[in-house]
């Protein structure tokens, strides 16, 4: 099994076992030193997001971490190990600048979702340098970032494709979801 996929894996594990939380996007970061992010969105209650974080540190054995972010704002953050994998989970002090829609999606969609990507991931991860899954409380998204066009190309083939935006390029998984691919520098 690969890194991404344990990533994925794990990260399904770990939000089964923290019960229903408020919405959660996971980040899967390979590279040198590959870890898995949980963060909320910014427009959440920071009291509904430290819920999340204190949750996700309860499952991992580990106490969070209240640290200054901005002035006058602080965010709690957990960091531990679970099967091998790190996980790093995290509130979002950013002020919130808009309101998320009447949420329909739930922990156990987001849980299926890193499951059901497993199968295209496998094809995919030696070009993959992040890959996301983003709740969006109405609907779920992937995110991948690639560091060239030739690993865009890769993962993106056999996929339904969109135009071309920019750096992005957009296309629909296997899954039903909606894939974007950001070519970035690093």
């Amino acid at each position: 099994m690969g890194v991404l996929i344990q990533q994925l894996e794990t990260a399904a594990h770990i939000l089964g076992s923290a019960g229903d939380l408020v919405q959660v996007h996971v980040v899967c970061e390979l590279g040198e030193q590959p870890f898995v992010r949980l963060h909320t969105p910014h427009q959440l209650a920071v009291a509904d997001q430290r819920s999340a974080v204190d949750r996700v540190a309860a499952v991992l054995g580990e106490v969070p971490l209240l640290q200054p972010v901005f002035t006058g704002r602080h965010g709690a953050s957990v960091r531990g190990v679970r099967e091998g994998v790190e996980i790093v989970a995290v509130t979002n002090a950013a002020i919130p600048d808009s309101v998320l829609p009447q949420r329909t999606t739930t922990t156990h969609g987001t849980i299926a979702v890193l499951r059901a990507v497993v199968p295209w991931a496998c094809n995919v991860e030696a070009h993959v340098h992040t890959l996301a899954v983003h709740d969006l409380s109405t609907r779920y998204s992937v995110a991948v970032d690639v560091t060239d066009g030739e690993a865009a190309e890769a993962v993106l083939a056999g996929l339904v494709r969109d135009k071309p935006r920019g750096r992005a390029r957009r296309a629909l998984l296997p899954t039903g979801h909606s894939l974007t691919v950001r070519v970035i520098s690093l």
